[in-house]
């Protein structure tokens, strides 16, 4: 199965499909502007005459102001759905995973989460269990891979043997790696639009139905409220066709989306039958995913199978499950048995946590990496290039090796908060000594102690492993109040700054920080950040200032062929080089929300620049992951003893 091909394919058409989206939208508000104007036109005509046309200049204004309703009724839904993923799940009746709990299945699906988010190198999404839920089915939330969730029902907990859940969390993976849960809040909103339009006129209908049934029991003429009753019932027909029309090409759109994330899952997992033994449980029953939750019709689109009883046709979200059986497993049949029900797990072995101390990928950090001899071209962070790079097995090794204590400290608030501060605290002692004397004034004694001890578990870690934690925290971190969170930023760039001397590690791990804290999207290309992104790996992986000025040049010239509004001629190297540091930690927010293809090309001309000398070192490789992880954007961790080409 051509995999890739299947991808590239449901994208453009997800393309075109969005494109109707917008036009039918903008006849809706062709159509209510035109009943508006001939409404107007009715009324203004003179006492006994008939109107014979209408004012366009009333048509487009009463279509402007259409269209603009829908689009600021789709923005107040879309600004609801900015909290993230969780407050989706928790909408819906989801209870949050930790994975502290005592129930083994509970603490599988963590685990599994875990393992999925690290192979991807993604920031691990908060988790949640819809109990109320006995059908088998899971959905991913959320506008950015930074704040999203993954929910699961509790039918698939108790149904599903671990291969087979990781095949379902693998599937909802791939919608945050594709974007496809931004798509998914965007069709949310827009058909919101839509909704509000038909809300309109229903309010309009009740209004002069009630006004007419008034007049007629003072016998005085109706006309007013008849109007009124006639604009509503046609502008109710109207928002009612547009809904239809909108819930007909979200539920295309969805479809094709399924389509990929199938695909990218086995992708993930190296293993078809997970996905299509899950899949094989809910054919065996057409209830087996049934969804009874009160919004179940906005969402159904998100969710793994399609949550009802029977929809097919236009309005089907998904794709027959037989069909999506079928191109997993070419040799199933509809009517075989499904598989018998796991053994449930046994308590010792899901932990959901890491069992040893150690380092992955402890290469000497300035080894050069065999296979990459020179970068120019490299697609790294976006997920189509990266997606044959995740590795489970690579995953549940970087897991295994980290501290217990430390992976449970981070799995709770204030724990992610103190392992956060103490990934920054230098290895020199003089200038710990300083970093915790701040931390002491500023947390207190007992705080400034357990960040000390998490800092002697973090001292042996190597970048990865600390990358890991962070992704590890991201969780624990979205439930600090925004007090803390503001407080936490502020304490990170502190630490950074305090000696004076900012290194490119822990500048770009600072920045990582607080992407994880401030996930906005959308703002116009930072110049004076990218430049300064750029210098740290320049700094990181060139000994030499004229290398290092070479390679940043080089980088540049990347992000100028970009569309990047780069001074002419640009800045001195040594100048831009005094201040990188120190901006990369205290700014990292305004690169992190740039636009999607802006995050891309400064990722790409960051391996340039570490190209640029013909070899990729391990200093080089942790630093650019780092970077990535500060941009949003997924690069899985790789094998130091990994060859062949990153394309």
């Amino acid at each position: 199965m051509d995999f890739f091909g299947r991808q590239e394919a449901a994208r453009k058409r997800s393309g075109w499909l969005l494109g109707a989206f917008a036009v039918a939208t903008g006849a809706v508000a062709l159509a209510v502007g035109f009943v508006l104007a001939v409404a107007f036109s009715v009324v203004a005509a003179p006492e006994g005459q008939l109107a014979t046309g209408f004012d366009p200049r009333v048509f487009a204004v009463a279509a402007m102001v259409t269209a603009a309703f829908i689009g600021l009724s789709s923005l107040w839904r879309l600004r609801n759905l900015r909290g993230g993923g969780g407050a989706v799940a928790q909408s819906l009746g989801g209870e949050r995973v930790t994975g502290l709990e005592r129930d083994p299945l509970k603490r599988r699906l963590h685990n599994v989460v875990e393992e999925m988010a690290i192979a991807a190198g993604l920031p691990v999404p908060e988790v949640y269990v819809l109990e109320n839920e006995p059908g088998i089915n899971a959905f991913a939330a959320g506008m950015e891979p930074t704040n999203a969730a993954v929910a699961v029902t509790r039918g698939a907990l108790d149904r599903l043997s671990r291969d087979e859940l990781q095949g379902v969390v693998a599937h909802e993976f791939s919608h945050i790696l594709n974007g496809d849960m931004r798509l998914n809040a965007r069709l949310m909103g827009y058909l919101f639009g839509l909704v509000a339009v038909s809300m309109v006129g229903r309010a309009m209908l009740r209004g002069g139905t009630y006004g007419s049934a008034r007049v007629r029991v003072g016998n005085r003429r109706g006309g007013g409220a008849g109007a009124l009753v006639a604009v509503g019932l046609a502008i109710l027909v109207l928002g009612s066709i547009g809904v239809f029309a909108g819930r007909v090409l979200q539920a295309a759109v969805s479809r094709q989306r399924e389509h990929l994330a199938d695909a990218a899952a086995v992708q993930f997992t190296r293993n078809p039958a997970g996905l299509a033994n899950a899949l094989k449980r809910i054919a065996a029953s057409p209830l087996s995913s049934a969804v009874r939750a009160v919004r179940r019709e906005e969402i159904g689109h998100m969710l793994f199978a399609t949550g009802r009883r029977s929809l097919a046709g236009l309005l089907a979200t998904h794709p027959p499950v037989a069909g999506r059986i079928q191109a997993l497993d070419p040799g199933w049949k509809p009517g075989d048995p499904a598989p018998p029900l796991p053994a449930p797990p046994e308590p010792a072995r899901e932990t959901g946590t890491g069992g040893g101390a150690g380092a992955a990928g402890t290469a000497d950090a300035g080894g050069i990496l065999p296979g990459f001899p020179g970068l120019p071209g490299m697609e790294i962070g976006m997920a189509a290039a990266l997606v044959g790079a995740v590795d489970l097995s690579m995953a549940r090794r970087v897991l295994a090796m980290v501290p217990e204590e430390l992976h449970r400290a981070v799995l709770e608030p204030e724990g992610a908060a103190a392992a956060c501060l103490a990934l920054l605290l230098d290895p020199k002692e003089r200038q710990r000594d300083s970093q915790l004397a701040l931390l002491e004034a500023r947390l207190g004694g007992v705080a400034a102690d357990r960040i000390a001890q998490l800092a002697g578990h973090v001292a042996g870690l190597s970048n990865t492993l600390r990358l890991a934690l962070l992704d590890l925290a991201s969780p624990a971190l979205h439930h600090l109040s925004e007090a803390r969170q503001s407080d936490l930023v502020h304490l990170v760039q502190r630490l950074v700054e305090l000696d004076g001397v900012i290194e490119p590690r822990e500048a770009a791990l600072a920045a990582a920080i607080e992407t994880r804290l401030r996930p906005d999207q959308g703002t116009a290309p930072d110049i004076e950040g990218a430049l300064a992104m750029l210098v740290l790996l320049a700094r990181a992986g060139h000994e030499s200032d004229a290398t290092a000025a070479e390679a940043w040049r080089q980088g540049a010239a990347r992000l100028r062929e970009a569309g990047f509004a780069l001074p002419d001629p640009l800045p001195d190297f040594a100048v831009v080089n005094q201040t990188a540091g120190a901006y990369s930690a205290s700014r990292a927010a305004r690169l992190a929300a740039m636009k999607a293809p802006d995050r891309k090309a400064l990722l790409e001309a960051m391996a340039a620049v570490a190209g640029h000398d013909g070899h990729l070192r391990q200093s080089e490789l942790e630093l650019l992951r780092t970077a990535a992880s500060a941009l949003g954007m997924p690069m899985p961790p790789l094998q130091p003893q990994s060859t062949g080409s990153m394309r």
